[in-house]
């Protein structure tokens, strides 16, 4: 047993050892974008996911939700025998947070490895904007007003089409199961043009507990560990092809959430279904409307009432959802988030999201926000 403990203790100070080894080998690996472009997310990543789909995407239940629930019992297990253990006279207390530390810190030097390995590289790939061959930077407020006054009308345009009923929030006509299946549509057109974005072997999960999900404030995750893309099913149908193929996105590599939003919004107004045209352009507007309140009031309260009565009853529809869920837990998941993705490289953190409009303002320079992609 002493022989054993002495092999355990070794293990971990190996890994903790391997920390800042970690850090310093992935900071110079990622300073060439061209290299992680090609070596690692066209080759080596393109690997890994498909050994992971092909390993886990044929289980109907979402496998990494269920290891999590798994891996958030067995540190509470633990303390608890250990604080049982204290109590019995049987271990000191800084014998206790001697191993808790440790083992903490072995865990993580391990879990870091891996991400970085199976997809956090991928935060440094080449841009988005350089894939679609389009100019995001040095945005005007009058373009940014142009491309808001576009998305109202493609919006209100697009929910005509599902529905002319303005005093209920949208439903769309299909269940869970197909809108997952008819997302494929969209991505297939995109990689006719773009063939980076060509999405093979699908592994989409629908969350177990989902309000559970929404009440920590998540309408989707993508699993690097497993390969699967998990989505939160609960909130408004009108809400869902957009999650969908935003961790779709994820699942391809492209880890940004502005560039994830950005491909969801490309795929989605691709899509030849109109539950996803609305589900788009939805997300797109209400993102660029946010946008353009901060930079101009004025213009943002004279373009909302262009806004359909039948798309204000869904906004509101959507602030009322996730107002029920708003608490401390959802807080917290909040900043933890945004230190998560500023630690990988996203210095705005969960701002990062709302960046999608500058892709979306350089996608209208291109064609207007035509949704032929060869124009």
């Amino acid at each position: 047993m002493r022989i054993k403990n002495i092999t355990i203790n070794k293990c971990r100070l190996g890994l903790i050892f391997f920390i800042p080894i970690q850090i310093i080998v992935f900071n110079i690996i990622v300073r060439n974008h061209n290299r992680i472009e090609n070596i690692y997310s066209q080759s080596i990543y393109k690997g890994i996911v498909w050994v992971l789909r092909s390993l886990f995407g044929w289980i109907p239940l979402p496998l990494a939700q269920i290891l999590l629930f798994v891996l958030i019992a067995i540190p509470i297990v633990w303390i608890v025998r250990q604080l049982i253990k204290i109590r019995c006279k049987q271990l000191r207390f800084g014998k206790f947070l001697w191993n808790g530390i440790t083992l903490g810190l072995a865990i993580f030097s391990g879990s870091y490895f891996l991400f970085m390995s199976l997809w956090g590289l991928n935060y440094h790939r080449q841009a988005v904007s350089e894939i679609v061959q389009i100019d995001p930077s040095n945005i005007t407020a009058t373009e940014l007003e142009d491309v808001c006054r576009k998305l109202i009308q493609l919006t209100n345009e697009s929910r005509n089409l599902l529905t002319k009923d303005e005093l209920h929030p949208a439903v769309l006509p299909m269940n869970h199961r197909q809108i997952i299946e008819k997302a494929l549509v969209g991505f297939d057109e995109v990689a006719n043009t773009f063939p980076k974005f060509a999405y093979k072997k699908p592994s989409v999960k629908i969350v177990l507990f989902p309000q559970l999900m929404s009440m920590v404030g998540v309408s989707g995750i993508y699993i690097p560990f497993t390969g699967e893309a998990i989505v939160n099913m609960d909130p408004p149908s009108y809400l869902l092809p957009a999650t969908v193929c935003h961790e779709m996105a994820h699942q391809l590599g492209f880890s940004p959430e502005d560039e994830a939003n950005y491909i969801s919004f490309l795929v989605c107004r691709s899509n030849s279904n109109p539950s996803f045209q609305y589900s788009g352009y939805f997300m797109a507007m209400r993102y660029a409307m946010n946008s353009l309140g901060g930079a101009n009031k004025e213009a943002f309260l004279s373009l909302r009432k262009d806004i359909s009565k039948g798309v204000m009853t869904d906004i509101e529809a959507n602030r009322l959802y996730w107002g029920r869920f708003y608490n401390p837990i959802s807080t917290f998941t909040s900043y933890f988030y945004d230190y998560f993705l500023k630690a990988n490289g996203q210095k705005h953190g969960i701002r990062s999201y709302s960046l999608m409009v500058k892709l979306i303002v350089g996608e209208y320079r291109k064609n207007g926000l035509s949704p032929d992609l060869h124009h």
